[in-house]
Protein backbone atom coordinates (compact mmCIF):
# COMPACT_ATOMS: atom_id res chain seq x y z
CA UNK A 1 0.00 0.00 0.00
CA UNK A 2 3.25 2.62 0.46
CA UNK A 3 4.50 2.01 -2.84
CA UNK A 4 0.43 2.85 -4.59
CA UNK A 5 0.64 5.86 -2.06
CA UNK A 6 4.07 7.09 -3.18
CA UNK A 7 2.18 6.43 -7.47
CA UNK A 8 -0.95 8.20 -6.11
CA UNK A 9 1.39 11.85 -4.32
CA UNK A 10 3.77 11.99 -7.42
CA UNK A 11 1.08 11.86 -9.84
CA UNK A 12 -0.80 13.95 -8.40
CA UNK A 13 1.88 16.64 -8.38
CA UNK A 14 3.29 16.53 -11.89
CA UNK A 15 -0.78 16.26 -12.69
CA UNK A 16 -1.23 19.85 -10.72
CA UNK A 17 2.09 21.22 -12.02
CA UNK A 18 0.72 20.37 -15.62
CA UNK A 19 -1.60 23.20 -15.06
CA UNK A 20 0.29 25.97 -15.61
CA UNK A 21 1.30 25.63 -19.25
CA UNK A 22 0.07 27.08 -22.39
CA UNK A 23 -2.02 24.77 -23.26
CA UNK A 24 -4.04 26.87 -26.57
CA UNK A 25 -1.32 24.68 -28.69
CA UNK A 26 -2.59 21.19 -27.75
CA UNK A 27 -4.74 19.95 -30.22
CA UNK A 28 -5.79 16.27 -31.56
CA UNK A 29 -6.11 15.33 -35.04
CA UNK A 30 -8.68 13.34 -35.64
CA UNK A 31 -7.37 9.97 -36.73
CA UNK A 32 -4.15 9.83 -35.11
CA UNK A 33 -3.25 7.41 -32.48
CA UNK A 34 -1.68 10.11 -29.93
CA UNK A 35 -2.37 14.27 -29.96
CA UNK A 36 0.40 17.00 -31.27
CA UNK A 37 2.24 18.51 -28.54
CA UNK A 38 4.85 20.98 -29.21
CA UNK A 39 8.65 19.93 -27.69
CA UNK A 40 9.15 19.83 -24.02
CA UNK A 41 5.40 20.31 -23.70
CA UNK A 42 3.58 17.81 -21.55
CA UNK A 43 -0.07 16.56 -20.16
CA UNK A 44 -0.98 14.26 -16.95
CA UNK A 45 -3.85 12.70 -16.02
CA UNK A 46 -4.68 11.00 -12.25
CA UNK A 47 -7.76 8.22 -12.28
CA UNK A 48 -8.06 6.56 -9.60
CA UNK A 49 -10.87 3.85 -9.42
CA UNK A 50 -13.23 1.37 -7.30
CA UNK A 51 -14.93 -1.35 -8.50
CA UNK A 52 -17.89 -3.04 -6.21
CA UNK A 53 -19.55 -5.80 -7.53
CA UNK A 54 -22.14 -7.90 -5.35
CA UNK A 55 -23.47 -10.95 -6.95
CA UNK A 56 -26.79 -13.56 -5.50
CA UNK A 57 -27.42 -16.64 -7.09
CA UNK A 58 -30.31 -19.26 -6.46
CA UNK A 59 -30.87 -22.41 -8.56
CA UNK A 60 -33.80 -25.30 -7.61
CA UNK A 61 -34.58 -28.94 -8.38
CA UNK A 62 -37.55 -30.23 -8.15
CA UNK A 63 -39.27 -33.01 -8.94
CA UNK A 64 -42.48 -35.24 -7.83
CA UNK A 65 -39.99 -36.91 -5.01
CA UNK A 66 -36.96 -34.92 -4.41
CA UNK A 67 -35.62 -31.00 -4.31
CA UNK A 68 -32.70 -29.83 -4.19
CA UNK A 69 -31.65 -26.16 -3.89
CA UNK A 70 -28.10 -24.09 -4.16
CA UNK A 71 -27.44 -20.76 -3.17
CA UNK A 72 -24.47 -18.67 -3.60
CA UNK A 73 -23.29 -15.22 -2.69
CA UNK A 74 -20.51 -13.27 -4.24
CA UNK A 75 -18.76 -10.08 -3.61
CA UNK A 76 -16.09 -8.37 -5.65
CA UNK A 77 -14.06 -5.07 -4.75
CA UNK A 78 -10.79 -3.61 -6.26
CA UNK A 79 -8.93 -0.33 -5.41
CA UNK A 80 -6.71 0.73 -8.43
CA UNK A 81 -5.16 3.79 -9.61
CA UNK A 82 -3.74 4.92 -13.16
CA UNK A 83 -1.79 7.95 -14.29
CA UNK A 84 -1.66 8.82 -17.99
CA UNK A 85 1.94 10.85 -19.10
CA UNK A 86 2.06 12.68 -22.85
CA UNK A 87 5.87 14.62 -23.52
CA UNK A 88 6.25 15.94 -26.79
CA UNK A 89 9.66 14.82 -27.73
CA UNK A 90 9.80 17.47 -30.77
CA UNK A 91 7.13 19.04 -32.73
CA UNK A 92 6.57 15.75 -34.77
CA UNK A 93 6.69 13.32 -31.69
CA UNK A 94 4.47 12.61 -29.03
CA UNK A 95 5.41 10.04 -26.42
CA UNK A 96 2.72 8.55 -24.11
CA UNK A 97 3.01 6.31 -21.33
CA UNK A 98 0.22 5.07 -18.81
CA UNK A 99 0.34 3.01 -15.44
CA UNK A 100 -1.89 1.30 -13.72
CA UNK A 101 -1.22 0.00 -9.93
CA UNK A 102 -3.77 -2.34 -7.79
CA UNK A 103 -1.75 -3.19 -4.50
CA UNK A 104 -2.45 -6.83 -3.09
CA UNK A 105 -6.01 -6.86 -1.53
CA UNK A 106 -9.02 -8.33 -0.66
CA UNK A 107 -11.05 -9.07 -4.11
CA UNK A 108 -13.49 -11.92 -3.73
CA UNK A 109 -15.23 -13.10 -1.17
CA UNK A 110 -18.04 -15.89 -1.29
CA UNK A 111 -20.10 -18.62 0.12
CA UNK A 112 -22.27 -21.33 -1.09
CA UNK A 113 -24.91 -23.46 0.39
CA UNK A 114 -26.47 -26.80 -1.09
CA UNK A 115 -29.46 -28.66 0.55
CA UNK A 116 -31.97 -31.57 -0.57
CA UNK A 117 -34.81 -33.54 0.62
CA UNK A 118 -37.97 -35.25 -0.21
CA UNK A 119 -40.69 -33.40 1.46
CA UNK A 120 -38.77 -31.18 2.86
CA UNK A 121 -35.61 -29.10 1.79
CA UNK A 122 -32.94 -28.48 4.31
CA UNK A 123 -29.76 -26.84 3.69
CA UNK A 124 -26.45 -29.51 4.44
CA UNK A 125 -23.27 -28.69 3.48
CA UNK A 126 -21.73 -24.93 2.99
CA UNK A 127 -18.20 -23.42 1.23
CA UNK A 128 -16.42 -20.13 1.88
CA UNK A 129 -14.12 -18.73 -0.49
CA UNK A 130 -11.91 -15.51 -0.61
CA UNK A 131 -9.04 -14.61 -2.88
CA UNK A 132 -7.12 -11.67 -2.99
CA UNK A 133 -5.57 -9.65 -6.18
CA UNK A 134 -3.13 -7.59 -7.51
CA UNK A 135 -2.26 -5.65 -10.77
CA UNK A 136 -0.14 -4.15 -12.55
CA UNK A 137 -0.42 -2.71 -16.19
CA UNK A 138 1.55 -0.42 -18.27
CA UNK A 139 1.81 1.05 -21.77
CA UNK A 140 4.59 2.62 -23.95
CA UNK A 141 3.45 4.37 -27.33
CA UNK A 142 5.64 6.40 -29.35
CA UNK A 143 4.18 8.56 -32.32
CA UNK A 144 5.76 10.35 -35.01
CA UNK A 145 4.46 12.39 -37.90
CA UNK A 146 5.85 12.29 -40.93
CA UNK A 147 3.28 14.85 -42.76
CA UNK A 148 0.60 16.93 -41.11
CA UNK A 149 -1.65 13.64 -42.87
CA UNK A 150 0.57 10.83 -41.63
CA UNK A 151 1.49 9.08 -38.60
CA UNK A 152 3.49 6.22 -37.49
CA UNK A 153 3.39 4.60 -34.01
CA UNK A 154 4.44 1.53 -31.99
CA UNK A 155 2.32 0.61 -28.69
CA UNK A 156 3.94 -1.56 -25.93
CA UNK A 157 1.67 -3.04 -23.72
CA UNK A 158 2.70 -5.63 -20.64
CA UNK A 159 0.11 -6.37 -17.85
CA UNK A 160 0.59 -8.81 -14.48
CA UNK A 161 -2.19 -10.20 -12.60
CA UNK A 162 -2.27 -12.28 -9.42
CA UNK A 163 -5.01 -14.03 -7.94
CA UNK A 164 -4.44 -16.29 -5.34
CA UNK A 165 -7.69 -18.04 -3.99
CA UNK A 166 -8.98 -20.16 -1.60
CA UNK A 167 -11.86 -22.53 -0.88
CA UNK A 168 -13.47 -24.64 2.61
CA UNK A 169 -16.52 -26.93 2.53
CA UNK A 170 -18.24 -27.36 5.73
CA UNK A 171 -20.56 -30.56 6.04
CA UNK A 172 -22.60 -30.14 8.11
CA UNK A 173 -23.99 -26.63 6.96
CA UNK A 174 -22.87 -26.09 10.71
CA UNK A 175 -19.63 -27.79 11.81
CA UNK A 176 -16.31 -25.22 12.49
CA UNK A 177 -14.13 -27.56 10.75
CA UNK A 178 -13.65 -27.78 7.33
CA UNK A 179 -13.94 -31.45 5.66
CA UNK A 180 -12.18 -30.04 2.50
CA UNK A 181 -9.94 -27.44 1.43
CA UNK A 182 -8.68 -26.01 -1.87
CA UNK A 183 -6.15 -23.40 -2.96
CA UNK A 184 -5.07 -22.02 -6.09
CA UNK A 185 -2.70 -19.26 -7.78
CA UNK A 186 -3.50 -17.62 -11.12
CA UNK A 187 -0.99 -15.44 -12.41
CA UNK A 188 -1.53 -13.69 -15.81
CA UNK A 189 1.63 -12.60 -18.09
CA UNK A 190 0.73 -10.52 -21.04
CA UNK A 191 2.83 -9.05 -23.43
CA UNK A 192 1.83 -7.11 -26.97
CA UNK A 193 3.25 -5.04 -29.02
CA UNK A 194 1.64 -3.01 -31.99
CA UNK A 195 3.05 -1.15 -35.17
CA UNK A 196 0.84 1.30 -36.48
CA UNK A 197 0.42 3.50 -39.86
CA UNK A 198 -2.22 6.32 -40.12
CA UNK A 199 -2.60 7.94 -43.52
CA UNK A 200 -5.70 10.86 -43.74
CA UNK A 201 -7.10 12.62 -47.40
CA UNK A 202 -5.84 16.13 -47.56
Amino acid sequence: MKSAFILLSLSLFLTLSSLGQDRSSFYQVYGFRLPVLHSGQYALTLTPRYSYQPTDQNYAYISNSYASISTYEDTYSFFTVSSTALFGISDKTTLALRLEYGPKQSYYSGNSKDGSGQNTVTYNSRTDANGDRDVFSSSFTLAHRLSSNIEISAITTYNVDNFPSSRFSYSPINSLTPNEKSFSTYKNRYLDIIFNITILSN
